[in-house]
């Protein structure tokens, strides 16, 4: 998906957990369900590869492939829909540190996705509520309240594959990934925040 030629949603919560626990619950993405209430389920196909169902207006699944496109242990999750989405689609989490708060982190969410046509558009705008925006953040806050009040029930170990592929994530330097260019292999889809 050519970067910035969607609608972009993002939001910004800070929770009282760390880096590494936060980053680790993201990384298995058969939890995104439990954090991002569109979403029905998330299959994950291989270390680089999932599959995931949204729950439609009209009670519909709609499934599509994705990619993870950036990976950098306790920094940044980028993915992005392969060729069979009908709604051309990208998201990225950034994790740091929150400043003044000793133990808690910053969890910046962005998705980008570009509807083919005005009826198709409609239906991603139901799929994310009327305020994309304002039901990313409220899903958030959720994932925060339920991670602060030892209720967040994680989906299970990740794969075995995506341990090791943890190891080769953490070597990629940020250098790297700067010089990618976002039209040919985009990297994360705001870089630039």
């Amino acid at each position: 998906m050519p970067h910035e030629q969607g609608e972009h949603v993002s939001a910004v919560v800070i929770i009282n957990r760390p880096v590494e626990e936060l980053y680790s619950i993201w990384k298995n993405f058969q939890n995104l369900p439990q954090i991002m209430s569109y979403l029905d389920k998330v299959e994950i196909l291989d270390d680089k590869h999932s599959r995931w169902t949204v729950k439609s207006p009209v009670g519909i699944p709609v499934t599509w492939d994705a990619e993870v496109i950036n990976d950098v242990r306790n920094e940044v999750i980028g993915w992005r829909s392969l060729g069979n989405a009908q709604v051309a689609n990208a998201g990225s989490v950034r994790f740091r540190e929150a400043p003044y708060r000793k133990g808690s982190t910053e969890v910046r969410v962005t998705l980008e996705y570009v509807a083919p046509g005005q009826k198709l558009g409609v239906a991603v705008a139901k799929w994310l509520g009327q305020n994309p925006e304002q039901q990313l953040q409220d899903d958030l806050e959720r994932f925060k309240m339920y991670l602060e009040n030892d209720e967040f029930k994680p989906a299970g170990p990740p794969p075995t594959w995506s341990l090791a592929s943890d190891d080769q994530s953490s070597t990629q330097s940020e250098s790297s990934h700067q010089e990618i260019d976002m039209q040919n292999n985009p990297e994360d889809i705001n870089h630039n925040m």
